[in-house]
């Protein structure tokens, strides 16, 4: 086999990875047996463990309010695991970050999402234009939800999406 050869059968395999990835997620999302925070904070795990742990990037789990049996909407629940992979995506490819703490925490009928990392941070008006950042925007507008970043060179970043479950 040539370069060029191996070159197309990995950006094949890549592609079809992605593809099959998505695939899972839309199924999932759609799942009537997946419509408790519990079972997204469950699919969030496997995810974070799957695509983290190879690049030995810690991170923790942080629970708040009562998330057992509490139900979301298919819209919110696959809108908000998106962004939850996007997150988690950005911060392991370009962060350069050691640890990742992600929260969520259900106060009244609000779930908020924090994600936070300990890497290096970027200026907005610096980074390549991306569908990763106008695509968890425009998933937090779908959600009717709100999306937050902190972040400055050096500094890691702080992700935020807050929205309404009930």
């Amino acid at each position: 086999m040539n370069g060029s050869t191996s070159t197309s059968f990995a950006q094949i395999e890549d592609h079809s990875g992605k593809m099959l990835s998505q695939m899972v997620d839309i199924i999932w999302s759609i799942n009537p047996g997946n419509d408790t925070v519990d079972e997204i904070v469950l699919h969030m795990k496997e995810f974070a463990a799957d695509i983290l742990e190879p690049k030995n990037i810690d991170y923790y789990f942080h629970e708040s309010g009562n998330l057992k049996n509490q139900k979301i909407d298919a819209t919110i629940r696959k809108n908000l695991y998106l962004i939850f992979k996007e997150a988690l995506n950005n911060a392991m490819k370009y962060s350069q970050c050691t640890t990742i703490d992600i929260t969520l925490t259900l106060s009244s009928s609000q779930l908020t999402l924090d994600i936070v990392d300990n890497g290096t941070g970027f200026s907005r008006c610096e980074v390549k234009p991306g569908n990763g950042l106008n695509n968890m925007e425009a998933r937090a507008k779908l959600m009717k939800g709100k999306l937050n970043f902190e972040t400055n060179p050096g500094e890691g970043t702080r992700l935020s999406v807050a929205v309404q479950i009930a």
